[in-house]
């Protein structure tokens, strides 16, 4: 008899054990569930923050896209300008050219007919002079704007790097900011 009352008393303990524990798993998921409801609002207001910050984001890329097009256009511009400008010194270099050719026809004829033709020379190389100063004034206006548009340009590839160097680093740092607040509000950190 007294081993039925043993195993009687042994599986009443279990039984207690088995509702005390279930009490107790009871208590904390009662007890999560309000501490997951008390986070609800905090969550709510990162989530938001989250999606302003995925806004922002959008935006700086619009921006970034934007900068890009302006830069392909004004690159295009630019290269047009300096194709221009080699077309005008190439003509300027066949102008050169056709004049030296006049000047060695003028000297052959004025070995023919000395006379009429020391005139003639005399006139074309006044000519030539004027026109060759005119090349040189040409050639270096042409140089000094070749010169400003190279340096415009170089200076305009800085700033765009710096801007664009800036504009991640605020980017990235604004969505890790973001992130450490959802981690933080979820309790992993």
């Amino acid at each position: 008899m007294s081993k039925e009352l043993e195993k009687e008393f042994s599986e009443l303990i279990k039984e207690i054990s088995k509702e005390v524990l279930e009490l107790s798993i009871t208590k904390s998921v009662e007890s999560a569930s309000f501490a997951i409801k008390a986070q609800v609002p905090t969550m709510s207001q990162n989530i938001e923050q989250l999606k302003k910050a995925l806004e922002s984001l959008q935006w700086v890329n619009a921006e970034l896209i934007k900068n890009q097009g302006e830069v392909k256009a004004r690159d295009t511009r630019i290269d047009i300008q300096l194709k221009n400008m080699i077309n005008k010194l190439e003509s300027n270099i066949r102008i050169g050219k056709d004049l030296q050719e006049d000047v060695a026809l003028i000297r052959e004829d004025s070995n023919r007919d000395f006379g009429v033709q020391v005139k003639m020379f005399e006139n074309a190389q006044a000519n030539i002079r004027g026109d060759v100063k005119k090349q040189i004034a040409l050639s270096e206006t042409q140089s000094s704007i070749l010169r400003e548009l190279v340096n415009e340009n170089i200076e305009e590839g800085y700033k765009r790097k710096k801007i664009l160097s800036w504009t991640l680093l605020f980017s990235a740092s604004s969505f890790g900011m973001l992130a450490i607040l959802l981690l933080h509000t979820l309790n992993v950190l």
